[in-house]
């Protein structure tokens, strides 16, 4: 019980450096396993939305630079 959550505490480490490209494993189907679970679909969420602002930006710059 306690892997998982150290698990989770190191991949929540990885997300306040921000990197948002981080996955936790875990193969329990308990409440941990949901928790798990549910940080993963969030640290997705964050980095798909920092690879879509940086692509934003990319063209931002390629646009003012026209």
């Amino acid at each position: 019980m306690i892997a998982p959550i150290e698990k989770l505490k190191l991949g929540l480490d990885e997300i306040a450096k921000g990197n948002y490209n981080v996955k936790v494993e875990c193969q329990t189907a308990n409440d941990i396993g949901l928790l798990i679970s549910s940080f993963n679909e969030i640290a997705q969420k964050l980095y798909d939305s920092e690879k879509l602002q940086t692509e934003y930006e990319e063209n931002r710059k390629t646009l003012i630079n026209s």
